[in-house]
């Protein structure tokens, strides 16, 4: 490749203002310091495998990090040319290092050998956003902000677009030309010599003067002779620089952020924008700040705040790269902006002609594999609706192909996406693509194609990644087929038809496939086993090569316990609900059910831990030592069990989740010989909400509860988690009312300690600030802690270890030898 000339006298000033030169990076060279031909590579130095007999952790080791145990393997992603997998890992992960530190590391695709790269290598290293040209001769990338592209004919990796605003949306509009936006501006990288060209830019219109201030604007102007000869000037110089060619420039509405910016078959502009709602952030305080000072922080808004308001429009241009500068006249309508379908109610009824954008999101199109069709999704600010329509460029038009619409939320696994967030979609040729719905119920893979949709997988079963070849002719799909607690990789050719199933046993497994598709490298755990690199070559047939095993000393001297799978029928529907067993070697007779945050998120698979050691695998082991009987509940509302379980907390969480655990509680006492008057509750975000509502409705079920980081009132939440499940407060005040625990907090008739880190910018202090004087109020006995440094979770080992010893000694109180409940 020609490098371009980036001397200052070959760039014209407006140029050299916009544009930042590299030197090519060499392309990889082998590496003699750290290289390993005998895999798998041990993370633990002594290299043992059998785990040592159980015994306890102590409350300190409970309270360390995640790598006090061992670092699992992330980031995988294949080089360009399929002949690398690439992965981030740590042969020494000590308790406080930096993720950020941790090295890079690559294995040969054939698993022949494996590397460590040095620091200087890491900025080359592909992301997950890897896109490549028409016939595979180039291949682009982010890192950082920074734009990177390889070509295949000199395997050179370089940086061709840099700076302090960061580079996104980047595409090949052909098998010559790299486009992609930086900042407010639509830049093109001619592949062939490296120039690179302006297309567009946009500009903010200035927002509307007062009555007031307009008045007097015009009579400065009439008054004063020097104003009216500024603007005589100015006037002039606009004119001779259009004349001259000048970039174009899109004037976007008052307030607007431009969200995407591309160009269109003929060259012209396409532009998404939205302009934020005027929401009042709130504010939490930093009382251990570096000043000295109680220093006030900004956070979210909350929930019912006004909705963004979106438009999308174009610009007309002179689609020759040679010349793309010039603007099509007046003659030619060079600006417009869309009007929604019709079947998008996204205005109130009567309000017509409006653009699009007042109640909906619009997301940035999908170009078929030849470039001359594009599809957007839209979706609804009530979380209700998802559109897929497509571009008709010459028409101006927009029309729906695929509507989705749910009437409690749309969500699910992320193909499925969620919170305003697009659903998985791709081409499979120039007349069909697919995309990803829980249409059915579960999450799926469906065709559109001619009018007609197609199910290209289907059962009580969920679809939880998917990744399309190269070639658009096969599937790697991750999915819950063979049990709802286990994620396994399959292959299925395009048009759908037999799922072949890559791996083998229990756990979850995750993968990507090779630039050829021949390859997988993936990522497997279980509930005993950190995540590990395995590669799989379909032409071998094989089971899959082990590349890392991950796990320091700790981690084989102090065995973790294996839970046990269970569910029992939900009391309101028969329908079952999950949980995992953790049965102590040396019980004590109570029980605790955790209870995990997010809503919605799975936790009882056969996976490793969701949290990780720190924020959960630790303290529940710990208490394992102590005797305690634990069982991680999987109440309604959460992952894993399709859209019936998902939706079915809708206008009234603390109720179906709650009544849930009843059985649950019957289960420990039935079959694991607890005692029914010594079983607790604790759990963290969601999980310290439903401790509250759990004590606070149901008074005398539980014997003690543990409330972290809990959302006390719904209304002070923020608005795109909150308004999903309950809607806007202002319409539906009753779903607020019933769900929020501040509402209930008379019920209260057992031990409670309340935690909460004075940093939370999630759910703020202010959230558990209310509830602690209601209770006051309601002269209701309990307990609170308060940590000043820490967020939404305890990050510092110093926290952690306080916070252990606390759940220890309040649940030796309250559950091992607990006062009279009578």
């Amino acid at each position: 490749m020609t490098q371009p000339d980036c001397s200052e006298s070959s760039l014209p000033i407006s140029q050299r203002l916009l544009l930042i030169c590299f030197l090519i990076i060499a392309p990889l060279e082998p590496i003699t310091a750290q290289t390993w031909s005998r895999l798998p590579v041990p993370q633990n130095e002594a290299g043992k495998t059998d785990a040592a007999p159980w015994q306890a952790l102590s409350a300190r080791q409970a309270s360390r990090d995640d790598r006090w145990l061992g670092l699992e393997v992330r980031d995988v992603i294949w080089s360009p040319d399929g002949d690398w997998v690439y992965f981030r890992w740590n042969l020494d992960p000590q308790p406080g290092d930096d993720p950020e530190l941790d090295p890079w590391f690559r294995v040969r695709g054939d698993g022949s050998e494996m590397e460590q790269l040095p620091a200087d290598q890491w900025e080359a290293v592909p992301s997950v956003d890897i896109s490549f040209s028409p016939g595979k001769l180039y291949a682009a990338w982010t890192r950082d902000g920074t734009l990177y592209l390889w070509d295949k004919a000199s395997s050179q990796i370089r940086p061709v677009a840099a700076g302090e605003e960061a580079v996104a949306h980047f595409r090949f509009v052909d098998a010559g030309l790299l486009e992609y936006q930086r900042g407010s501006a639509l830049y093109g990288h001619a592949l062939s010599d490296g120039s690179v060209r302006l297309k567009a830019r946009t500009i903010q219109a200035p927002d509307p003067a007062s009555d007031k201030a307009q008045w007097l604007e015009t009579q400065q102007a009439e008054m004063f002779e020097f104003i009216q000869q500024r603007r005589q000037i100015d006037s002039a110089r606009n004119s001779q620089a259009a004349s001259h060619g000048r970039v174009p420039e899109i004037e976007l509405p008052a307030g607007a952020t431009l969200d995407w910016i591309g160009s269109m078959p003929d060259g012209s502009v396409l532009w998404i924008a939205h302009k934020d709602g005027a929401g009042v952030q709130t504010q939490y305080m930093d009382f251990v700040s570096e000043s000295g000072e109680a220093t006030p922080q900004l956070a979210r808004t909350k929930v019912g705040g006004p909705d963004a308001e979106y438009t999308m429009g174009w610009l007309v241009v002179d689609g020759n790269l040679s010349n793309p500068q010039s603007v099509a006249g007046e003659s030619a309508d060079p600006h417009g902006h869309f009007i929604l379908p019709e079947d998008i109610n996204a205005t109130p009824a009567g309000a017509e002609g409006e653009t699009v954008g007042t109640a909906v999101v619009i997301h940035p199109p999908q170009w078929s594999p030849d470039g001359r069709r594009a599809v957007l999704q839209i979706a609804s600010f009530r979380h209700k609706d998802r559109w897929i329509v497509e571009l008709d460029w010459k028409a101006r038009r927009l029309s729906t192909r695929v509507h989705d619409h749910d009437d409690a939320w749309l969500g699910g696994p992320p193909p499925v996406a969620g919170y305003l967030s697009p659903a998985y979609l791709a081409w499979l040729d120039n007349k069909s693509f697919a995309f990803a719905s829980e249409r059915s119920g579960w999450s799926h893979l469906y065709r559109y194609r001619s009018g007609r949709v197609t199910a290209l997988t289907k059962g009580d079963w969920e679809v939880r990644d998917i990744q399309l070849s190269q070639d658009r002719g096969a599937w790697l799909i991750t999915a819950s087929k063979d049990h709802a607690s286990d994620d396994h990789l399959y292959r299925m050719a395009a048009g759908g038809g037999k799922m072949a199933r890559i791996t083998r046993g229990e756990g979850r497994h995750n993968g990507t496939l090779s630039p050829s598709g021949n390859r997988v490298a993936f990522l497997s755990s279980d509930t005993l086993n950190l995540p590990d690199l395995f590669l799989v070559d379909f032409a071998k047939d094989a089971a899959g090569s082990r590349i890392t095993q991950s796990g320091t000393e700790n981690f084989f001297n102090y065995p973790l316990i294996k839970p046990e799978l269970v569910s029992f029928p939900h009391p309101d529907d028969g329908k079952p609900v999950w949980g995992m067993v953790y049965l102590p070697p040396h019980p004590n007779g109570a029980g605790l059910l955790h209870i995990h945050g997010g809503g919605y998120r799975q936790f009882t698979h056969r996976g490793w831990s969701v949290y990780g050691f720190a924020l959960h695998v630790g303290t529940l082991n710990y208490l394992l030592g102590l005797g305690y009987t634990v069982l991680d509940f999987d109440y309604r509302g959460g992952a894993g069990y399709g859209r019936d379980y998902r939706a079915d907390i809708y206008r009234d969480m603390g109720n179906k989740d709650i009544t849930g655990a009843l059985p649950a509680i019957d289960h420990l006492v039935t079959e694991r010989g607890v005692d029914r008057d010594r079983i607790g509750v604790y759990g963290i975000s969601y999980g310290g909400f439903f401790t509250l509502a759990a004590l606070f409705n149901h008074p005398g079920v539980f014997a003690a509860g543990i409330a972290n980081a809990s959302v006390t009132d719904w209304a002070h939440y923020n608005d795109i988690w909150t308004s999903r499940i309950l809607n806007l407060p202002t319409n539906d005040p009753e779903a607020y009312l019933r769900s929020s625990p501040i509402n209930n907090a008379a019920g209260l008739a057992d031990p409670l300690l309340i935690v909460h880190g004075l940093m939370d910018d999630n759910v703020q202090f202010q959230d558990v600030a209310r509830l602690t004087q209601r209770l006051i109020e309601l002269e209701k006995p309990f307990e609170m802690m308060v940590y000043p440094i820490e967020r939404h979770t305890i990050k510092t080992e110093s926290s952690r270890f306080d916070y252990v010893k606390r759940v220890e000694n309040f649940f030796a109180r309250h559950l091992l030898d607990p006062p009279s409940r009578r």
